[in-house]
């Protein structure tokens, strides 16, 4: 059984479709941090390669509840696939969906370890898998600070590209719907002056700004500090 540090070429003669690795990795997976990254890419690339790989993974000092089966695509005694084994009553059986990654297909899981870029599909189920999985540990994606400055990123964004046509003042009432929507859903309330009387032909800059100020102030009078706007 080859090391992972001694991974062979794509042309060497010696990786055969029967060619197995077991990979043992001492924590959860899938945890969305480093050694479970570096763990995923050389599953992927040992697949590549031809090798057989079965991940063996462990939530508590190498008890193991699951097991992961891979069978890359080109095996000529099995079926190319994942097959989930899952610990029940001390005993394993197979499982058509992980629990460690709630709602993740075998199916789902082959196709991301195999497909050679990943596709918006494989995006669309990791995104789901991603949601159940805060939902179940009382976590949601804008408790982390990186992704919550991404997704204000993606609306200042998504509102500059959006129509080009229409007159200035619908754009400021938009824009001014759109701060009130994440004020409010911060839990914030505005009393002072209207905000689309000073968003007039905004910028791109000026969109970003006042997203990113929305996103960030603690209450109104810091918001309006923030873009110079009128408190009275």
């Amino acid at each position: 059984m080859p090391g992972l540090d001694e991974q062979p070429s794509a042309r060497s003669p010696n990786v055969t479709a029967s060619a197995r690795v077991l990979m043992l990795a001492p924590e959860p997976f899938f945890e969305p941090r480093g050694t479970p990254f570096s763990e995923y890419h050389r599953i992927k690339a040992l697949c590549e390669l031809g090798y057989r790989v079965d991940l063996v993974t462990s939530r508590s000092a190498w008890g193991v509840p699951e097991l992961w089966a891979v069978v890359p695509e080109g095996a000529r005694r099995r079926r190319p696939g994942v097959t989930i084994h899952r610990m029940v009553g001390g005993r394993y059986r197979s499982s058509p969906a992980s629990v460690a990654l709630p709602g993740w297909t075998a199916a789902e899981i082959h196709a991301a370890l195999t497909e050679p870029v990943p596709s918006a599909r494989t995006d669309r189920v990791l995104e789901r898998v991603g949601r159940t999985l805060g939902e179940r540990e009382g976590a949601r994606p804008n408790d982390r600070p990186l992704i919550r400055s991404f997704t204000e990123e993606a609306r200042a964004e998504g509102y500059a590209e959006g129509r080009a046509e229409g007159r200035a003042e619908g754009r400021a009432e938009e824009l001014a719907a759109a701060a009130h929507a994440v004020l409010q859903a911060r839990g914030i309330r505005l009393t002072g002056p209207p905000l689309a009387g000073s968003f007039a032909g905004a910028s791109r800059e000026k969109v970003m700004a006042v997203m990113a100020a929305a996103g960030a102030c603690t209450d109104e009078a810091d918001f309006r500090r923030r873009l110079d706007l009128p408190r009275r």
